[in-house]
């Protein structure tokens, strides 16, 4: 007589589970502080604005340089051990700043440090991360620990900026203190994590170059997770570059800082309640019918954009767009993360988060080049199809029409 399988506790009581997200939510926040305290210290350092964005470049220049060999370490050894070191690391690098300043005097130099070690210390405790949520989530509940993680980070991003501006107008070195201290409660929430994380059992004798190419190549043979990877570059080009597109425009229409400010805090909002819905999506479409339900949205808003040129309307069809971009990013995550093997995890999530993250940039330095020569009306219909080509990969990926919804994800095997 057979039995059916026990379903597993509710997320809210899986007590690792909750270690590691209130580990993380902080230092999250702590990092969205640092990201703007440290340009405003380096403004106030060198008095210049150009010095200060320096700094800002030289954490994207750390997180690009780190990511593939971080994710690639990560796979060699416990996930446990990197997320502690990490965290531990990232705390003493954000001391030193406090800790300068109260002794002799912070330099820019010394900021420059700080910031590129802030970005490869990232690649590490992300991965890892990732790593230990396969371990104590169950496959059926990937998806709404998914859906947590995108509203944790949507959170953060709402909080940390204006935390930054209030800590830094009561002393210029509070948010590195702080952020610090986010840092060491990661680590100590980790430490926490009762079930063991090992690195996997796989052979060790191949060079760690050899072992970022073989990440590589998974990507690129396992056709879900690449047609998964390869829309959302394609998207994060568009969808960066229409909301760069909209915010220089409304600066150059002479819109007030303090309204640009509240039509962020917009976007904030908007992604919070996209990860509040995530779960209730999830359960009702398949993982590839959201993907393409989403850019295909993500175009026609951007189709919007171009009929009215007022910050409330502009503001409405951007803030619309992270609101349908929590689903789809969480369907993603929980897909990649359940269907990845477990030797590959680290270096299939620095290579896939290395070719999202580079996106970025190149959207927001094409919608500057494109506002200046042509306007904003056309370049956004630029973007637009940029997005409509994101939803074409989508739309005719073979695999990902046979994907399951995240609830059914422990009905299928993992990749090989």
């Amino acid at each position: 007589m057979a039995y059916a399988e026990a379903p597993p506790q509710p997320l809210g009581r899986n007590r690792d589970f909750l270690l590691l997200m209130l580990g993380q939510a902080g230092s999250l926040v702590g990092s969205s502080m640092t990201t703007l305290a440290l340009v405003m210290l380096a403004y106030a350092i060198t008095e210049s604005a150009a010095l200060a964005g320096v700094v800002s470049a030289v954490y994207g220049v750390g997180l690009a340089a780190m990511m593939l060999p971080a994710g690639a370490i990560v796979d060699r050894v416990d996930r446990k051990k990197v997320m502690i070191v990490t965290a531990a690391g990232g705390a003493v690098v954000l001391v030193s700043i406090p800790v300068a300043a109260a002794m002799w005097s912070v330099t820019f130099p010394h900021l420059i440090v700080v910031a590129g070690l802030g970005g490869a210390l990232t690649c590490f405790y992300n991965p890892a991360e990732m790593a230990a949520l396969k371990e104590v989530v169950p496959p059926v509940q990937m998806g709404t620990a998914m859906a947590a993680n995108q509203g944790r980070g949507a959170i953060a991003s709402l909080i940390g900026p204006p935390a930054a501006a209030l800590l830094y107008g009561i002393g210029r070195t509070l948010p590195f203190l702080i952020d610090a201290l986010t840092f060491a409660i990661a680590a100590v929430c980790t430490a926490m994590v009762r079930r063991p994380l090992p690195a996997p059992q796989r052979p060790r004798s191949q060079s760690l170059a050899r072992d970022v190419v073989e990440g590589v190549g998974w990507l690129r043979r396992a056709r879900p997770v690449r047609d998964l990877v390869v829309s959302t570059m394609v998207s994060n080009i568009a969808f960066t570059g229409a909301a760069t597109t909209v915010l220089l425009a409304l600066q150059q229409g002479g819109t007030p800082p303090s309204h640009l400010g509240l039509l962020q805090a917009s976007y904030g909002l908007a992604g919070i309640a996209g990860s509040l819905l995530a779960s209730a999506v999830l359960r009702r479409a398949t993982v590839g019918a959201i993907v393409r339900s989403v850019f295909w949205l993500l175009a026609s808003f951007q189709l919007f954009l171009t009929l009215h040129a007022s910050i409330w309307w502009l503001g409405l069809f951007i803030a619309l767009g992270y609101l349908v971009v929590g689903p789809s990013n969480t369907a993603m995550s929980a897909y990649q993360v359940h269907v990845t093997p477990p030797t590959m995890l680290g270096r299939s999530e620095a290579a896939a988060s290395f070719g999202r993250v580079v996106m970025i940039p190149i959207g927001s330095s094409f919608a500057g080049v494109l506002l200046e020569a042509v306007g904003r009306v056309p370049t956004t219909l630029v973007f637009a199809a940029v997005m409509g080509v994101a939803a074409t990969i989508a739309t005719f990926s073979r695999p990902l029409r046979s994907t399951p919804k995240t609830t059914e994800l422990h009905t299928i095997d993992p990749l090989r």
